[in-house]
This record gives C-alpha cells, sequence and structure tokens, in this order.
C-alpha cells in the first residue's frame, strides 16, 4: 500500500489540472472578451481617392484574467485597403495591398495594446469606423480552449472619413461655351459699371438716385436713369444616369457599379470645369435623396426619389460639390425613363437656361426620343457616354454626343467589376 501512494498523489495532481482547466474553459467561455475593448479612429475626415490616410486600432483588455495569446484580424470596408511595405530591403518600394490585416500578442490584465496602419482609400464615399470589424481568437491559461468573437469598434474621435470622388479628366470642351451654358445679358446690380449702359428710360421711384442721367433728363424736362446690362451664365444642368444597363435585372441594385463609379468621376470633372469658369451648376441623379448636400427637388412621386444637388456658382463651393458626390449612395430609386418623362412634362425644372448634359453608361432609342422631343420645346440635351456595346448604331445628325470608354472596369458592360 504504501507504494501505491505516489501514485494517487499523481491521479490528484491530474485530476485538479483538468478540474482547473475546466473551471478556466466555463469562466472563459462565460465571460469571452466581456472585459476587452475595441476602439479604432481613422487620423483624416476628408481626402480624394488614392490618398493615403492612418488606422489607430486600440484594444484594452480591462479584466483581471490576462489573455496569454490573442490573434486579431481587422477588416475593413470594401473602397479601403491596408497598405502593407516590403521592409526586407531598405531599397524595396514595393507595397501590399490587403483587405484585412493580422496580429498575434499577449494581452495581459488592465493592459492596452496599439496598432497603427496605413491604408488607402480606393473608392469614394462615407466610411464610419463601425464597419471596421476585428476578428479576435484567444486561448485560455493553459492553452485547453479556444474563443472567438467578432467585435465592432466603440464610436470616438475620427470615427467618420469622406473619401472625395477624384475627376477623371479636364473637361474644357462640352458644354462650357456660350452656346450650352446659356450666356445672356441681364439688368446689372447696384454697382454702375459705365461700359454697361445700354439706354435710358424714365425716372421710376424704386431706382436708386446714382443712376440718374443729368445731362439726359437737362435735355428732356424730366428725370431719366441709365439702363445697364452685362452678361451672365444660365445654369450649368448635370443629369447622371445611375443604370449601368438598359434593364437592370436586380433593380434598385446596379450591375456594374465601376461604370457608375466612373461617371461620378466624369461628373467631378464636370462640376470643377464649370465652376472655374464661372457657370452655375447643379446636378441631379436617378439615386435615392440623401439629406447630405443635397436638396429636395419637388415633392411630388418622383421629384421626392431624385438625388438633386445644390446650385454651385462660386470657386470656393468646388469642394462642397465633391463631398456631395460622396454622399450619392450607390442605388437606383427610379428608373431613368420616369426621370426622362418627368423632365419632358416640366423642363424648366431640370434644363434651366435650355440646356441638359446627361452623363450615362449608355445611349438606347429611348433617349434619342428624349433628346428630339426636348429639341423641338427648345432645350438643347448633350450626351455623354462611358460606352459604345448598348448604344444604337444610327444616331441623329444633330445630336451631340461624346464618347470616353470605361477606365474602371476590365470586362465588358454588364458584368459587376
Amino acid at each position: 500500500m504504501e507504494g501505491a501512494t505516489p501514485i494517487y498523489f499523481l491521479v490528484a495532481f491530474v485530476l485538479s489540472i483538468l478540474f482547473s482547466c475546466f473551471l478556466e474553459a466555463r469562466y472563459v467561455k462565460k465571460n469571452r472578451f466581456d472585459a476587452v475593448s475595441y476602439s479604432v479612429g481613422f487620423s483624416n475626415d476628408e481626402l480624394f481617392e488614392g490618398e493615403y490616410l492612418y488606422l489607430t486600432q486600440t484594444l484594452v483588455n480591462e479584466g483581471e484574467v490576462s489573455i496569454p495569446m490573442l490573434k486579431a484580424e481587422v477588416l475593413l470596408p470594401e473602397g479601403l485597403q491596408f497598405v502593407i511595405s516590403d521592409t526586407s530591403s531598405i531599397h524595396s518600394t514595393k507595397d501590399d495591398y490587403r483587405q484585412s490585416v493580422q496580429s498575434v500578442f499577449t494581452l495581459p490584465a488592465g493592459s492596452a495594446v496599439t496598432r497603427r496602419w496605413r491604408i488607402i482609400a480606393n473608392k469614394r464615399g462615407v466610411y464610419r469606423t463601425d464597419a471596421v470589424s476585428l476578428l479576435a481568437v484567444g486561448n485560455s491559461l493553459f492553452g485547453s480552449s479556444a474563443f472567438s468573437v467578432r467585435m465592432n469598434p466603440k464610436e470616438g474621435a475620427g470615427s467618420q472619413v469622406v473619401v472625395l470622388p477624384m475627376a477623371r479628366e479636364v473637361i474644357e470642351d462640352i458644354a462650357l461655351n456660350a452656346a450650352y451654358a446659356g450666356i445672356r445679358s441681364a439688368p446689372r446690380g447696384i454697382i454702375p459699371d459705365p461700359m454697361s449702359v445700354c439706354g435710358v428710360r424714365a425716372y421710376h421711384p424704386d431706382d436708386p438716385l446714382n443712376r440718374i442721367d443729368w445731362k439726359q433728363t437737362a435735355r428732356v424736362g424730366k428725370l431719366m436713369v441709365r439702363e445697364q446690362e452685362y452678361q451672365i451664365r444660365d445654369s450649368f444642368n448635370l443629369l447622371l444616369n445611375m443604370q449601368s444597363l438598359i434593364i437592370e435585372k436586380n433593380f434598385p441594385e446596379i450591375s456594374a457599379p465601376s461604370y457608375i463609379e466612373d461617371a461620378i468621376g466624369i461628373c467631378a470633372s464636370l462640376l470643377d470645369s464649370a465652376i472655374a469658369n464661372d457657370s452655375p451648376i447643379f446636378m441631379v441623379a436617378n439615386a435615392p435623396p440623401t439629406g447630405e448636400g443635397d436638396c429636395l427637388l419637388s415633392e411630388d412621386e418622383v421629384g421626392s426619389r431624385i438625388f438633386c444637388s445644390d446650385e454651385y456658382r462660386r470657386h470656393d463651393e468646388v469642394m462642397q460639390a465633391y463631398r456631395m458626390l460622396a454622399f450619392l449612395p450607390m442605388e437606383i430609386s427610379i428608373p431613368i425613363e420616369k426621370v426622362m418623362d418627368d423632365i419632358v412634362s416640366r423642363p424648366e425644372l431640370y434644363a434651366r437656361g435650355g440646356h441638359l448634359v446627361m452623363v450615362t453608361a449608355y445611349l438606347d432609342e429611348r433617349m434619342l426620343q428624349f433628346h428630339r422631343i426636348m429639341a423641338e420645346r427648345g432645350y438643347k440635351v448633350i450626351f455623354f457616354v462611358l460606352s459604345t456595346g448598348q448604344n444604337p448604331m444610327e444616331l441623329p445628325p444633330d445630336l451631340d454626343v461624346y464618347y470616353r470608354p470605361c477606365t474602371l472596369g476590365k470586362r465588358g458592360i454588364g458584368y459587376a467589376v
């Protein structure tokens, strides 16, 4: 019996270890990451497509139990990517772009771990930190059990970044000259300009006294005032077609979003060019209104479902126009055919000044008919088309159309690229 005593001690020791592992596993399974908090923050509030920013990630263990091994995988939303630089050589300049990154570390009780990642903004839009999820995988103290959880960060400083669209190209020869932009004469404002005098007329009690022409008053024997004119530009009107196909099979989803993203870049170019040329501009699109940088076109069934921007007319409003495009949702709210029907019924609401530029991924017979009806009513419609695959073979000779292949898609129209 005396020789069996060590065996009893060994069995008791093993059982105690197993019991401890069992209790620890139950404790870990019950509490998991309850004492662990996760937060992230962006270094920038606003930037353009293709620019870099930093993402700071912090994990804090506020509990009394250490996590000996923690593997954290951070996942970015589509449109943002981690940039991992190759540090194997001082002469290396190659970067690796990833949607997620992993790191392994120990998280003692009452401690925190911070990581700082460089990321690139590939696509315009509004991104929030609550979309930057964390998949955490850990082990118990003795390695007897593993546990995992997907965590969303706390909201704090730098919780949102706005990625502005990048203008695709400089556009100077479309819809920005007098014929399309609608230069016309209008009465001058408060400050008189001697070069803008176009005649005289009888004085009215509402006329300012500095416009009285005393020479003409003395000649005709009654008060006469100078009439003045100057040139202004009517609004530059932009219509964006959110449909990438003539018939979207999964309406309101967009089949080829890369074509629409490229079209939004063209709209950014047109907005930039119009404002630079002192042409007031506003834009509508068959996308749902967001309340961020847009306005309500009208309160009827069609107008309330159309994305409509404010009118931009000053050079310092360019960034505001870019922000409006950043918030534009990638969704179709109403078929473009209904929008064109609404434009035909009340063209003065959409084509202020008698012209309209339509940016679209395709050109079909219905759009040609729309062009013809608008022309008969004295309105000019210009098309900026990003593809030729769905377009009608014969175009009317009076149609102004500009073709530019999509620069973002790698395959033909109709593919979700």
